[in-house]
């Protein structure tokens, strides 16, 4: 079994959507899972991108697999709507949107 776990963040600077930034929280976020699933037989998936709020409202705009989050709120301290967005945003950069996810 695979435990995805999406720390993806949404920020308003440019800098922000390096993919290779590393951040404090999410290090922090491994490290936990590292500890209390250890005795769990799961394999665990850490995807931690950095992606600008322009870039995430430019996608819910323009792509089609995005426009359920249209109406969604998601900034600021919403976790279910930032949660969304950011699960939108792994199988979009990933694996090339939802359809490429059943087989």
């Amino acid at each position: 079994a695979t435990a995805l776990i999406v720390t993806d963040t949404f920020e308003d600077s440019e800098a922000a959507s390096s993919s290779s930034a590393s951040s404090t929280p999410s290090l922090a976020l491994e490290a936990w899972c590292e500890i209390h699933l250890a005795d769990v037989d799961v394999t665990m998936c850490l995807w931690d991108h950095k992606k600008t709020t322009t870039w995430a409202h430019d996608m819910i705009s323009k792509e089609h697999n995005w426009e359920h989050l249209h109406d969604i709120e998601w900034e600021g301290a919403n976790a279910e709507g930032m949660g969304a967005v950011a699960l939108q945003a792994f199988v979009h950069e990933e694996l090339g949107g939802w359809a490429n996810t059943f087989g």
